[in-house]
Formats: C-alpha cells, structure tokens, sequence
C-alpha cells in the first residue's frame, strides 16, 4: 500500500511538472519599425482620356501599383480610390485587391459614373485624382497599424452623357 502511494505521488509530480512546463509562451512579439513601411505606388496615366458611351464596358485603365512593405510579413488589402478633389474628401472606392495582387481594372463606366453623380457636365474636361489605399490584415494588425496610401496620380478625364445611378432604396412591401 505504501508503495501505491508512492507511485501515485511520483506520477502526480511529473504530471504537473509536464503541465507547468507546457504552458511557456513561446510566440514572437514582432514589432513594427515605421522607418521599415513603405506605401504603395501607382503608376503614372495618360495625360487625357475622353470616354465614350459605346466603350461604356471597356477597361479605362489596369492600375498598376508596387505593394506596400510594413517591414513585417502581413497580409494586405489594397483599394483603389478616386476623387474630383486633391484632399480626397468625398473619395469613391473603384476596386480592391488582396496581398499578391498588384494591378485592379477599371471600365470607363465606373470613371464616368463618378463624373456624372458629381455633376460634372458631360464633354467637359475634369481633372481625377487616383491613389491606392493599404491597409495591414490580420488580427494583430488592426489595433497599431493604421492605413498608408500612395501619391496621387492625376488624369483628365472627359465623361459621356447617362444617366445618374442612384443607390437602391429597399422597402418592404409588394411593389
């Protein structure tokens, strides 16, 4: 009987040394260097483009960007954003692309409707801002990093006469 209890007292010993030692914190605690993050660069446009309603469906350009370097290994999103202002202020959102990706297409439609719902007249000349907005994924990333965007790229651009694309409303009922 005594040598049970012994046993039993050894195997209780080494059960809690292994449960002692099995809970180390052996995860890395990274840390960002804002000197290491770079945002990304969108390459330079054409000067000018007058879009046509029978090209509606054609790709006004690839935009084509260098990712973004946070000096980390993270994941990111990349949104391609436009704007009649330099300030951004009432920016559209005209694409989105994940970590890998470096080029987001878009169609004349979507440059003209932005033009067109700012009421801008059609055949005239207006200048549009582009930029590339990155953001760091992942659930580590969300409290420290904040967004980075690229310079802003810059295009004349002339839009077509359409007509203006208004959100849909939803309502409950039978209409």
């Amino acid at each position: 009987m005594i040598r049970m209890k012994n046993l039993k007292y050894i195997l209780l010993t080494l059960v809690s040394i292994l449960f002692i030692t099995a809970c180390s914190d052996d995860k890395e605690n990274p840390v960002l260097d804002s000197s290491k993050v770079t945002a990304p660069t969108l390459a330079a446009l054409s000067n000018a483009y007058t879009l046509t309603k029978d090209k509606a469906d054609a790709t006004f350009s690839d935009f084509n960007f260098t990712a973004a370097t946070w000096g980390l290994n993270l994941a990111s999103t990349y949104v391609l954003q436009a704007a009649l202002t330099q300030d951004f202020a009432k920016e559209v959102d005209l694409g989105k692309a994940l970590t890998g990706a470096t080029t987001i297409p878009v169609t004349n439609a979507a440059v003209n409707s932005i033009l067109i719902n700012n009421q801008v007249t059609p055949g005239t000349a207006t200048p549009v801002y582009f930029r590339i907005l990155a953001t760091a994924d992942g659930e580590t990333a969300a409290p420290t990093i904040s967004s980075i965007t690229s310079p802003v790229v810059t295009a004349t651009v002339t839009p077509y006469n359409t007509e203006v694309i208004y959100p849909k409303v939803y309502i409950v009922g039978d209409y």
